[in-house]
């Protein structure tokens, strides 16, 4: 009886250890990329706040195209720079982020129509601005899932550079 659960007890601990012990440490470049597009998304939500606030268009058109270019800088710097050999489960978790940050690049340059058609005309009328806001939401909701997957895929890394910001 006293055998039977200690097994019981100990079978769960050695899986957890075992998975645990499976994991393996993200390379830095990695991180530092996938981190890039978390600071991006922190902007974009900030941005996306300050416009249905009724902020200064002009200001938050030109942080919104700066936002895109930093997240294609980003993408386009990793790629280029990567000289690296990665394995199947690196490979997917770039895939991913790849994914994740070209969802996240459509919001972003819906978010600047919706913007520009703010600034452009007096005359935006709100069911253009439901319609609008409607596409942004369903454009945010693919980001988010692919966030998600994203998450999903990172639980099988350590990451040792988790910068306060991207927390």
């Amino acid at each position: 009886m006293m055998i039977r659960k200690l097994a019981l007890i100990l079978i769960p601990l050695s899986f957890n250890f075992s998975q645990n012990h499976q994991k393996t440490v993200l390379k830095d470049d990695i991180q530092e990329y996938l981190f890039s597009t978390q600071l991006i998304l922190h902007d974009f939500v900030r941005i996306e706040d300050e416009l249905f606030n009724h902020k200064e268009g002009s200001r938050i058109n030109k942080s919104l195209e700066s936002l895109t270019k930093m997240l294609l800088k980003s993408k386009g710097d990793f790629h280029r720079l990567s000289l690296r050999k990665y394995n199947n489960q690196e490979k997917k978790l770039i895939s991913t982020i790849d994914s994740y940050a070209e969802k996240l690049k459509n919001a972003i340059n819906h978010l600047k129509l919706i913007s520009m058609k703010k600034n452009k005309s007096s005359s935006y009328f709100s069911v253009e601005i439901s319609e609008d806001k409607i596409k942004l939401i369903e454009l945010r909701k693919l980001f988010l899932d692919e966030r998600q997957r994203l998450n999903d895929l990172l639980n099988e890394f350590i990451l040792t550079n988790i910068p306060a910001a991207a927390q």
